[in-house]
């Protein structure tokens, strides 16, 4: 019986040894692939993309010669309520004015949150380290976490929980109000161009509908041009 005993403490051990030196098989885990390194002046390139889903700016009104004490305000801008038109024949009470109500699309200061949340920006500066990407666009700047989970202020005013990691080759942000919309970007680099493809979805909320935007961006070189996209097969 020792002798059983002590032949199959050599067979472990044995096995043991040969999976310490190689000669057995190696059951550890690949190391992950490394993340791409998205750092760099990136300029939007119009022709490849896709049109913003918001529509442009108002133009700004000349400035008055001489002040003036009225202003009219256009009726989707005002935020009182509905005036009362007139009574009710069947009901007996007051029936408000029925008029277009307020929109995000009607609304100049809406817009430009919904521009600030979409990343709405001929340029796009990004920083990238081992735990942190550094996005800065002509309108905002936010250094993001790699691999955190945290609460963050929209500029439309809600409160998110954003998830910030990568899946394979693309750098995912996901931001998502409780009972609201969904925002999640995408950043990566085109493999034959070495281009940056930036991707964000919104899911359709509180009269705002869904979108999916595409954008593309050249990598911009130091001397202030654009350096042309690759060529390869």
């Amino acid at each position: 019986m020792a002798t059983h005993r002590r032949a199959a403490l050599a067979a472990v051990l044995a096995l043991s040894w040969g999976l310490g030196t190689g000669t057995g098989t190696d059951c550890r885990a690949a190391p992950a692939a490394a993340a791409p390194d998205l750092t760099g002046d990136w300029m939007l390139n119009s022709a490849a993309s896709g049109p913003s889903p918001l529509p442009p700016a108002r133009p700004q009104p000349a400035s008055p010669s001489s002040p003036q004490l009225l202003q009219v305000i256009a009726p989707e801008d005002s935020v009182l309520p509905d005036p009362v038109d007139e009574i009710d024949r069947a009901t007996g009470q007051p029936r408000p004015l029925q008029r277009r109500p307020p929109s995000w699309l009607f609304r100049p200061e809406r817009l430009e949150a919904l521009r600030l949340l979409l990343g709405e920006s001929p340029t796009l500066s990004i920083v990238q380290t081992v735990t942190y990407v550094d996005l800065r666009t002509s309108h905002s700047a936010r250094s993001l976490e790699l691999g955190a989970t945290s609460q963050v202020s929209l500029p439309t005013g809600e409160l998110a929980d954003q998830r910030v990691r990568w899946r394979r080759d693309r750098l995912l942000v996901e931001r998502r109000v409780p009972r609201g919309p969904k925002l999640v970007e995408s950043y990566r680099l085109l493999p034959r161009t070495g281009q940056l493809e930036v991707v964000i979805r919104r899911s359709a909320s509180g009269g705002f509908p869904k979108i999916e935007w595409r954008r593309i961006f050249d990598r911009e070189r130091h001397d202030g041009l654009t350096a042309p996209p690759a060529t390869g097969p």
